[in-house]
């Protein structure tokens, strides 16, 4: 009877957990990413706004951004309304440039293990600013974050044990 007892209340208890705790996991994976996007976003957005509000030439963006690059981290690039690279923060020789695309609005992506940004830089029309730098810190955030939901379940599930005994 006590064996019954102790199954069932492991097994009631551990479904618990698995209906709550791994949508939870889910959640709070995707508001640290969403966080960490926004976050890459706002910075890139403060470099563009930096390099809008002076008249730079291609050696003081190229200035700016490898400032920026040692606060910021990863690569940022100042791109031309055709497409073409006004200033890399890589030093050259560099490595091949990401794909850029056109931003109207600012828009970040995490992809391949990298947080993606592309910012329109203000009072410079078809200018955007791009950002790409690796996920690692996201990452090491997210592994945490499971590891003390699965610590807690543990706890749960060990507390739930002792306590059909």
């Amino acid at each position: 009877m006590r064996r019954r007892l102790l199954v069932s209340t492991v097994a009631v208890v551990l479904v618990a957990l698995l209906l709550f705790a791994v949508p939870l996991g889910v959640a709070v994976t995707r508001v640290q990413r969403d966080g960490a996007l926004e976050t890459f976003a706002q910075q890139l957005q403060q470099v563009a706004a930096f390099l809008s509000d002076r008249a730079v030439t291609v050696l003081g963006a190229q200035l700016i951004l490898r400032q920026a690059h040692d606060v910021i981290g990863g690569r940022l690039i100042l791109s031309g309304p055709q497409g073409e690279v006004v200033a890399d923060s890589a030093p050259l020789p560099a490595r091949p440039l990401p794909p850029t695309r056109a931003a109207r609005e600012p828009v970040a992506t995490q992809r391949s293990g990298r947080l993606e940004a592309f910012v329109p830089v203000p009072d410079l029309p078809g200018y955007v600013l791009s950002g790409v730098r690796p996920d690692r810190e996201l990452v090491a955030a997210n592994r945490r974050a499971w590891l003390v939901i699965g610590g807690l379940g543990a706890l749960v599930l060990t507390v739930a044990a002792g306590a059909a005994l």
